[in-house]
C-alpha cells in the first residue's frame, strides 16, 4: 500500500485501520483483508452458428430420411487479464496461450460440427470437435508486453500444445413410444491429451479442455411412464 501503490483511497490501503487517537494498528483497529474487485478481465469475440436440414430420397427402415447439419464456432479475439486495476498498464494478453498465469488453454478458434441422419425411429450422428493450438504463456506474455527478456520458444519444455480434433459417433432408436435406447463413443480415434507435466497435477494435462480418458463409451435408455 505505502511503498508501491501510494494511494490511500485504494482497496489495499483501505484495509489498514488505525486508532484515530494514536495512529496505532491494534485491536479493534486491525488490518482487515476482505474480498474486493482488485483485478479485471476483458474479453471479446464472435460466435457463429449454422443449421441446415435436407430430405433424402432413401432410408434404412423408412423410404425417406432427413440429414441435419449443425455447426457452432467461437472466435476469441481478446482475453486480457489486469491483475491490479491500481496498475492499469500491467496487462496479461492471454488469448492463444496457456500456463501458470493464463491458466486453462485459451485458443483463438474452437468449435464443433454434428451431422445427423434421421430415418424413422433411428438417428445416427457423427460429431467433430476442434480445439485450436495454444502457446506457453512464459513466451507469449513477455513477447506481447515488449519485454527485452523473452525466452526462446525452443528452450521451453512444453512450448506449444497442438490443435486437437475429436470425433464422436452416437445413435438413438425408439423401440416403442415410451422407450428409447441410445449409445456411442466419444473420441473415437483415441486421441491422447497433450501433456504439460509438472505445471498441471491433474493427469498432467488440462482435463477441463482435453479428453483425458481417450475413448469413452456410453449406452443408456430413456423410459417414459
Amino acid at each position: 500500500c505505502f511503498n508501491v501503490i501510494q494511494n490511500p483511497a485504494s482497496e489495499f490501503c483501505q484495509a489498514i485501520r488505525r486508532d484515530p487517537n494514536t495512529g496505532a494498528i491494534n485491536d479493534p483497529y486491525v488490518a482487515q483483508v476482505r474480498n474486493a474487485n482488485t483485478g479485471a478481465l476483458q474479453t471479446s469475440g464472435v460466435d457463429i452458428a449454422v443449421r441446415y436440414s435436407m430430405p433424402l430420397g432413401f432410408g434404412i427402415f423408412e423410404p425417406t430420411s432427413t440429414l441435419d447439419i449443425a455447426t457452432n464456432w467461437t472466435y476469441t479475439d481478446e482475453f486480457t487479464l489486469t491483475p491490479l486495476q491500481e496498475f492499469p498498464n500491467i496487462k496479461n494478453y492471454c488469448i492463444g496461450s496457456f500456463g501458470s498465469t493464463c491458466g486453462e488453454p485459451l485458443p483463438k478458434w474452437r468449435g464443433s460440427t454434428r451431422v445427423s441422419l434421421h430415418n424413422g425411429d433411428l438417428t445416427l450422428s457423427v460429431r467433430h470437435r476442434y480445439i485450436g493450438s495454444v502457446t506457453n504463456d512464459r513466451y507469449i506474455l513477455p513477447l506481447r508486453a515488449g519485454s527485452a527478456s523473452v525466452p526462446a520458444l525452443n528452450t521451453l519444455v512444453y512450448p506449444v500444445l497442438p490443435a486437437q480434433h475429436y470425433f464422436d459417433v452416437s445413435f438413438s432408436y425408439d423401440i416403442a413410444k415410451e422407450v428409447q435406447i441410445y449409445g456411442g463413443v466419444n473420441n473415437l480415434t483415441g486421441n491422447e491429451p497433450p501433456l504439460v507435466g509438472s505445471p498441471q497435477i491433474r493427469s498432467n494435462t488440462y482435463p477441463a479442455t482435453y479428453d483425458v480418458l481417450r475413448q469413452e463409451f456410453f449406452i443408456g435408455a430413456i423410459i417414459k411412464f
